[in-house]
């Protein structure tokens, strides 16, 4: 007969039975099967109805622009409802959210920074029209 009281006697055990939804880097993870996405898409509205301020609210915090925090709210539930069904539902899923929201905001700052130079590049300069301040004939 297998200990139980051990972990490792656990992972041993599902291991020796087949089952593929316990290793040990994801021992805190609920294994979720492949045809529970509405359970997940539940547990998200019940996760968004009680925890989405608190996240908003550290997002403020972190990242210091309203608007950038409610987009990285949005895209880190949109993230949880893609990769929650697959890997399963974190130990903590509000730290989750919240590194995940910052995270992508972090991209979203780093893609704005690369392609704003670009559109500042694309505008057509004006040349200055005489009688005007900066221009060389200006009497």
């Amino acid at each position: 007969m297998i200990n139980f009281l051990c972990k490792k006697s656990i992972y041993v055990y599902f291991h020796w039975m087949g089952n593929k939804t316990i290793n040990k880097s994801t021992e805190a993870k609920t294994p979720i099967s492949k045809n529970s996405s509405d359970r997940v898409r539940e547990r998200l509205d019940v996760l968004y109805r009680t925890e989405s301020r608190r996240i908003f609210a550290t997002l403020i915090r972190l990242l210091g622009d309203f608007d950038l925090a409610e987009e990285a709210v949005h895209d880190a539930f949109r993230a949880a409802l893609e990769q929650w069904p697959r890997d399963g539902e974190p130990a903590n899923p509000r730290a989750w959210l919240i590194s995940t929201g910052r995270f992508k905001a972090i991209d979203r700052i780093r893609r704005r920074s690369r392609f704003d130079p670009l559109d500042e590049a694309s505008k057509p300069v004006t040349p200055p029209i005489e009688g005007r301040p900066g221009c060389p004939h200006f009497a």
